[in-house]
C-alpha cells in the first residue's frame, strides 16, 4: 500500500485531496482525542523568511515587510500539510525521528488551498510610501505567504489559511476543529513508533470512526516509508 500519493477525488461535487501532518506521537494523540489541529503562526514557523521572500535594500522596505508580517500574524494563521507521507526526511524532522505519528486529512482542492512555490531566488516588489505593492501574479501578500526557499522543497507543503477569530485558544495557541473541510482520514504510525498499533486503533475506533490506522516500515528497495502490510 502506497502512502502519500497526491490523490484528488470528487466528493459530493467538490474536489478534495489527502494531505498529511507529521507530529510527535503525544501531540498526534492529543489531536485525535480533542478532534483538533494546532494552527501555525507566522512568528513561530521554523523558516525565518516566512513573509520575507522578497529581496530589498532599504530600511523602508524592511519596515513595510515587518509591518505586513505583524499584521497578518495578529489575525491569520495556517494549517500546514505535506502532500506525501512517504519521505523519511519528513519523518525524521517532524515526527520524532520516525517514532511519531502522521495524521492524514481530506482537505479541499478548490483554490482555497495554497501550494507552496519553492525558488532559489528572492521575489522582487516595489515599495511606495511604506506599502507593499501588488505583483503581476496576484496580491503581494499571497505571493509572499506562498513562496519559500528552494531547500524547503522536500516538505511538499500545502497550506490552508485560517482566521484566528472564533478559534479555540489555549495558552496562547489556537486550534482548528476537525470538520468537513479538515477531515481526519488516516492515522499513520511511524516505523519506530512505540505506541502499540492495537492501542491506537482502539482509541481511534472509539473517537474517530471510519478513520484508518496504518503501521509503517522502512522500504527495503527505496528511500520511502511505506505501509507494513
Amino acid at each position: 500500500m502506497l502512502l502519500g500519493a497526491f490523490d484528488s477525488l470528487l466528493k459530493d461535487d467538490w474536489l478534495i485531496m489527502t494531505a498529511y501532518v507529521f507530529l510527535p506521537a503525544i501531540f498526534a494523540i492529543e489531536n485525535i482525542v480533542f478532534s483538533r489541529l494546532k494552527v501555525s503562526r507566522f512568528r513561530d514557523m521554523n523558516d525565518p523568511y516566512e513573509l520575507f521572500a522578497a529581496s530589498h535594500d532599504s530600511a523602508a522596505a524592511e519596515v513595510a515587510y515587518r509591518m505586513t508580517k505583524g499584521q497578518y500574524d495578529d489575525s491569520f494563521g495556517a494549517l500546514c500539510f505535506s502532500k506525501s507521507a512517504e519521505d523519511p526526511v519528513m519523518w525524521a524532522h517532524y515526527a520524532d525521528k520516525h517514532q511519531g505519528i502522521v495524521l492524514g486529512f481530506d482537505i479541499p482542492e478548490d483554490g482555497s488551498e495554497c501550494h507552496i512555490t519553492y525558488t532559489p531566488d528572492r521575489l522582487s516588489y516595489d515599495i511606495i510610501e511604506g506599502n507593499v505593492m501588488w505583483s503581476e501574479a496576484g496580491s503581494t501578500e499571497i505571493s509572499l505567504a506562498g513562496t519559500k526557499f528552494a531547500s524547503w522543497a522536500y516538505e511538499k507543503e500545502v497550506r490552508l489559511w485560517v482566521t484566528l477569530e472564533g478559534l479555540h485558544e489555549e495558552g496562547g495557541l489556537y486550534f482548528h476543529p476537525f470538520n468537513e473541510t479538515v477531515a481526519l482520514r488516516e492515522v499513520i504510525l511511524g516505523p519506530f513508533c512505540l505506541k502499540p498499533v492495537e492501542v491506537i486503533r482502539k482509541l481511534v475506533d472509539q473517537l474517530q470512526p471510519d478513520v484508518e490506522v496504518i503501521k509503517t516500515r522502512l522500504d527495503t528497495k527505496t528511500y520511502r516509508v511505506i505501509a507494513d502490510d
